[in-house]
């Protein structure tokens, strides 16, 4: 189907020396499976030496020009303070209760989407709003509530 619509939806993944995710991009994988053409898509996320992202840089159309650049602080005890963004839209820093559970998660503003995802629901582990924010971001489908059970 996707080949029918013109869509390439091959993924290509390079990892650091410890098996970290680095980049991921998505587009018609060559015949010995190291190259991409046709890219639509890709992401690049740089870690500080704790493991937490420093980085996160997004090409939603796959033209080669990041259409998001972040930067990202954290705090001794692993939590987002900050992202600030050079390119894309802002992004909702997230709130953490005091027993360090994030009740508000990092997603994109978007005029079609709500800007902030709740992470309250006793139903919905904050994997799963967070799988279901970013597959809005991606699509720009925000129709339904987004609280449900995600299978994994």
């Amino acid at each position: 189907m996707a080949r029918s619509q013109s869509k390439s939806v091959d993924e290509k993944y390079v990892y650091d020396q410890i098996h970290h995710l680095k980049d991921m991009s998505r587009g018609e994988l060559g015949a010995g499976g190291t190259t991409l053409s046709n890219k639509q898509f890709a992401q690049c996320r740089g870690l500080d030496e704790t493991g937490n992202w420093s980085h996160f840089r997004e090409d939603s159309t796959g033209a080669g020009s990041w259409t998001l650049n972040q930067s990202r602080t954290s705090n001794t005890v692993n939590e987002i303070t900050d992202i600030t963004e050079t390119v894309g839209a802002s992004w909702v820093t997230p709130v953490y209760s005091r027993a360090g559970n994030m009740t508000t998660m990092p997603q994109p503003a978007s005029p079609a989407c709500s800007p902030v995802v709740n992470c309250r629901s006793a139903d919905t582990p904050s994997a799963a709003l967070w799988a279901i924010a970013v597959r809005r971001a991606e699509t720009g489908d925000c129709s339904g509530s987004g609280i449900g059970r995600l299978n994994v």
